[in-house]
C-alpha cells in the first residue's frame, strides 16, 4: 500500500511510505529557504517528490487538518458584503481557511466540509485514491512507539502549542494495546476552543516573544538564556497551574489574552534571563510533577515524547532522570514536520490492525533522508578554489587544530531540526571564545550554546550518560551532565550549568563524519568535537551544494568540506 502524507500547517512537509517504509520526506522550508514556511500547501516538496515517484500511485492520501485554499471548502464561508470591505492583506489571508475551525464551526466531517475529490486532482492524486485524515497528536504520538521494537510497555506523551484543539495527548502500552487516556478526535468537536490556556507551551511561545524574539522559532533561545538567570518569579508562574491526580495539566487562565497579560505584566522592568529562567523551571516543574502522577496511574519503564514542547533538551533530561525509568525517546522531528511520519503509521492500524503495526516495529535509524548531490565540484565558479582532493579526513584535521570553521556537506540533508553530520559545522571544542566568534558569523545570539558529539566508545568517558538517555543521544534531542574532569578541556560544548547537548554516533552511520573525530581525537586527545547546524541565524539548514558554496562565500565558514574535495574562497 502506498501512502502519501502531507501536513499544511507551520512547517508545512509530506512524506511517501510504502506500507511502514519511509520512502520520500521534505519539509518545504528547506527548499523555499524559508524558515518554517507553512500555512499553505508545499509546492515546491510536491515538486521534488514528483521527479522520484508517480504520485498517482498512492492508493491513500492522510492529511493533517490544517490549512488547506479556500477553493476546496464546499461552504462559502464570509458574507460577500463583508469581504468587499476588507483590507486587500485580509483578503489574502483567507484563501487558506483552518479545516479544524471549520469542523467546529459548522458541527460536519471533513467530507462534508471540503471537496474532497477537488481537493484530490488539485494536488495531484488519482481519481480512486482514498483521502483519510489523522489526529494531531496520535500522529505525533505513533512514531514514538514505532520506531522502538523493544519497547513492552510505554507512556506515550505529546505536548505542543496545539493542535486540532488540545495541546497535550497521553497514551499508555500495556504491551499489546496502545490506551488513549487523553486526547482523540472527540475535542475538535466538543467544548469551546480555549483549552490552549493550559498549554506550557503557549506560555514558552510568550516568554520567547517577550524576550524579542519569534514565537514558534525562537524557543531554543530561551531555553540558552535561562541557564544565566535566576528563577525569581517561579512562585508567581506556577500559582496559575495545577496538575490533576490523573496528570493533565491544567492553568486558572480565563482566556489567552489574560495569559499573555499576565506574563508582559510579570516581564515588565524585569530582566528577561530571570524571566527565562522562571519559565524553564515553570515548564520542567510542573511537567515532571505530571509524569510522578501518571507514574502512580500505570506502570511503565519507558516513555515516548513528541510535539514541540520537547524541543526543550533540558526538560527531556529532567524527564529521563526520574525514578523508573529505562529509556526515553524523543521523537527527533517533534515539531509539526514529524506528523507526515505518524499520520502513515495511523493509516496502516486502521487497515492492518494494532498487531500487524507491533510486528513492523523497527529501530529508527539515520536521519539521511535529503537528496543526495554529485558532490561540490559541479557546483564551483571563479570565486572558490581546491584546496585538496585526496587525504581529505586528514587535511580536515589539519584545519580544525589550526582553530578554522569547517562546514560539512556529505550524505542526504537530515530530516528534522538537528544536524547529524551530514549538514554541520565543525569546530574545535577547545577554546570556549570561538562560540562568540562564530556566533557572529552566523548572526545567532551570543549565548547560544554549540553542542558535541563524540565516538559511542568513547561518551561514557566525557559525559554522565544515565541509560534512559543513550538512545535519545543519537539524534541530539537530549542533555546530560559533562564529567567534571573534561569541562576545562571542551569549554565550547559546556553549558554555564556543566551540562551539553551530545550526538553519539557510530562508525556505521556516517564513517566520514565519524573518521574525522576519530583522527582529530588521535591528534589532539579531545574526543569531541563542535558540531553546529550548517545554517546562519533565521535560514533553515543548508541543503544544496550553491548554499553551502554561498554561505562559504559570505565567510560563514572558513572552509567547505565534500567526501572528495576540501574548497576554500579565492
Amino acid at each position: 500500500m502506498v501512502i502519501f502524507s502531507l501536513h499544511t500547517g507551520h512547517d508545512a512537509s509530506l512524506a511517501l511510505y510504502e506500507d511502514y517504509e519511509l520512502k520520500f520526506i521534505r519539509k518545504e522550508e528547506r527548499l523555499s529557504r524559508i524558515k518554517c514556511h507553512g500555512e499553505l500547501i508545499p509546492e515546491l516538496c510536491l515538486q521534488e517528490l514528483r521527479r522520484y515517484h508517480d504520485l498517482r500511485d498512492a492508493d491513500v492520501a492522510v492529511l493533517s487538518r490544517a490549512v488547506f485554499p479556500r477553493k476546496y471548502f464546499r461552504h462559502e464561508p464570509l458574507n460577500k458584503k463583508v469581504e468587499r470591505s476588507m483590507s486587500e492583506f485580509f483578503k489574502r489571508k483567507v484563501k487558506y481557511l483552518n479545516l479544524c475551525n471549520e469542523l467546529r464551526r459548522l458541527q460536519a466531517k471533513e467530507e462534508a466540509v471540503l471537496d474532497l475529490p477537488r481537493l484530490a486532482a488539485g494536488i495531484g492524486l488519482r481519481e480512486n485514491c482514498e483521502i483519510m485524515f489523522s489526529n494531531h497528536h496520535y500522529a505525533h504520538a505513533l512514531p514514538a512507539l514505532f520506531y522502538k521494537p523493544e519497547w513492552n510497555d510505554a507512556l506515550i506523551y505529546t505536548a505542543d502549542g496545539g493542535g486540532d484543539f488540545i495541546q497535550y495527548s497521553i497514551y499508555y502500552f500495556d504491551g499489546k494495546q496502545l490506551h488513549c487516556v487523553y486526547g482523540g478526535d472527540r475535542h475538535i468537536w466538543e467544548g469551546r476552543p480555549d483549552e490552549k490556556v493550559h498549554s506550557l507551551g503557549q506560555m514558552y511561545a510568550i516568554v520567547t516573544e517577550i524576550a524579542g524574539f519569534l514565537r514558534n522559532r525562537h524557543e531554543g533561545k530561551i531555553t540558552g538564556l535561562a541557564a544565566f538567570g535566576q528563577p525569581v518569579f517561579l512562585e508567581q508562574m506556577k500559582a496559575h497551574y495545577h496538575v490533576q491526580d490523573d496528570g493533565l495539566v491544567r492553568s486558572d487562565f480565563g482566556s489567552y489574552a489574560e495569559m499573555e497579560a499576565f506574563y508582559h505584566g510579570l516581564a515588565k522592568g524585569a530582566d528577561i534571563k530571570d524571566v527565562a529562567c522562571s519559565a524553564q523551571k515553570l515548564l520542567e516543574v510542573v511537567m515532571v510533577e505530571s509524569f510522578r502522577k501518571l507514574q502512580k496511574r500505570f506502570r511503565f519503564s519507558n516513555v515516548g515524547l513528541s510535539g514541540g514542547v520537547f524541543s526543550n533538551v533540558r526538560l527531556n533530561q529532567m524527564i529521563a532522570e526520574l525514578d523508573g525509568v529505562k529509556d526515553v525517546f524523543i521523537v527527533p522531528p517533534m515539531g509539526d514536520e514529524g506528523l507526515v511520519m505518524g499520520m502513515p503509521l495511523d493509516v496502516m492500524i486502521r487497515k492492518r490492525g494494532f498487531d500487524d503495526f507491533l510486528r513492523n516495529r523497527r529501530p529508527l535509524g539515520t536521519l539521511y533522508y535529503g537528496e543526495e548531490f554529485p558532490g561540490l565540484r559541479p557546483y564551483l565558479d571563479s570565486r572558490f578554489s581546491v584546496v585538496a582532493t585526496d587525504d581529505i579526513i586528514e587535511k580536515t584535521v589539519e584545519l580544525l587544530r589550526a582553530d578554522k570553521v569547517v562546514g560539512l556537506f556529505t550524505k542526504g540533508m537530515e530530516y528534522g531540526p538537528r544536524a547529524l553530520g551530514a549538514r554541520s559545522i565543525l569546530i574545535t571544542p577547545r577554546d570556549a571564545s570561538i562560540n562568540h566568534t562564530v556566533n557572529l558569523r552566523l548572526n545567532r545570539s551570543e549565548f547560544m550554546p554549540f553542542a558535541p558529539y563524540v565516538r559511542a566508545e568513547r561518551a561514557d568517558d566525557v559525559f554522565v550518560i544515565p541509560p534512559s538517555s543513550r538512545a535519545a543521544m543519537s539524534y541530539m534531542t537530549i542533555t546530560c551532565d559533562v564529567r567534571p574532569e573534561w569541562r576545562d578541556k571542551i569549554p565550547a560544548v559546556v553549558h554555564v550549568d556543566g551540562t551539553a547537548r551530545p550526538q553519539i554516533i557510530h562508525r556505521a552511520e556516517n564513517p566520514f563524519y565519524y573518521d574525522i573525530l576519530h583522527r582529530f581525537e588521535q591528534a589532539t586527545g579531545l574526543p569531541c568535537l563542535v558540531n553546529t547546524s550548517f545554517n546562519a541565524h533565521e535560514e533553515p539548514i543548508i541543503n544544496r551544494p550553491q548554499e553551502a558554496l554561498q554561505a562559504l562565500y559570505e565567510n560563514r565558514i572558513d572552509y567547505l568540506v565534500a567526501d572528495d574535495v576540501i574548497v576554500a574562497r579565492r
